[in-house]
């Protein structure tokens, strides 16, 4: 359902490094949950994925230094689009359907296996 293609797959897949793609990808999605004051697409992320790959083939450390920013800040846009669709769509039909049907929720509890992050949602207004 929620299906990520980076825009960076040709040109890894130009450059031969289609693996490292896929590990800035893989780094960036289990990143997610971090301090807002962790930046996935800064500086010292980026360092911090550099030191844990070593050592690297020549290319792939320049494809890696060079594409990092933007790979992760395009991760970073898809996860949070994800997040928009489940908690500002398939929650709040979900809700809609509990008020509607008379059924009584005090709090809806939304997770998924992606991230592991429990979400409570509560009505800001008694129903």
């Amino acid at each position: 359902m929620f299906r990520f293609e980076s825009s960076f797959a040709k040109q890894a897949a130009d450059e031969e490094c289609s693996d490292v793609l896929r590990a800035i990808l893989f780094w960036i999605i289990s990143q997610h949950g971090r301090l807002y004051d962790h930046k996935v697409w800064g500086k010292e992320e980026q360092a911090q994925f550099m030191a844990r790959h070593k050592p690297w083939p020549k290319k792939k450390e320049i494809f890696a230094k060079k594409y990092y920013p933007d790979i992760a800040i395009e991760t970073g846009k898809w996860l949070d689009n994800r997040e928009i669709f489940v908690f500002c769509y398939l929650v709040r039909n979900f809700w809609k359907r509990v008020v509607r049907e008379e059924m009584r929720e005090d709090e809806i509890w939304v997770t998924s296996l992606f991230d592991l992050v429990l979400n409570v949602v509560k009505p800001t207004k008694p129903v």
